[in-house]
């Protein structure tokens, strides 16, 4: 075997070796061992992301704190924020039957909350590593 030929053997071998760390590291992403998960990977039902304005009453009253308690319960991921002109707007990402479950409670919201609206628009798949309050 001439030096050529065992340089060749040890490239493949480091070959396989890099593909399968790169298996393995999709795997731990998917199964949500890594530090984020994709989006799309759920396992009880469609994954969805939809953004959110909520108008009326809705500062000053808790809005934002209880809908990241919420959004924790239904275990969705995203941000919920003020908006200047005195809506709340907020992106989550996660199972679709979920998403609809904090819709319909974003038209209650916390009991000092008066809601006159909500307007949820589909936005592409995100990934987060959890649910925040953003300022």
């Amino acid at each position: 075997m001439t030096y050529a030929d065992s340089r060749r053997g040890w490239q493949k071998v480091v070959a396989v070796l890099v593909l399968v760390a790169v298996l393995a590291c999709q795997n731990l992403l998917h199964a949500g061992l890594l530090g984020t998960q994709p989006a799309a990977m759920i396992q009880d039902g469609e994954m969805v992301c939809a953004h959110f304005r909520v108008r009326g009453l809705v500062q000053g009253v808790f809005f934002r704190a209880s809908t990241e308690t919420m959004a924790h319960r239904l275990e969705l991921k995203g941000w919920v924020r003020n908006v200047k002109n005195g809506e709340v707007e907020l992106i989550a990402c996660g199972a679709k039957q979920k998403i609809e479950e904090l819709e319909n409670w974003l038209w209650q919201g916390p009991a000092e909350a008066r809601v006159t609206g909500v307007q949820r628009t589909p936005v592409p798949l995100q990934t987060f590593n959890g649910f925040e309050v953003r300022r």
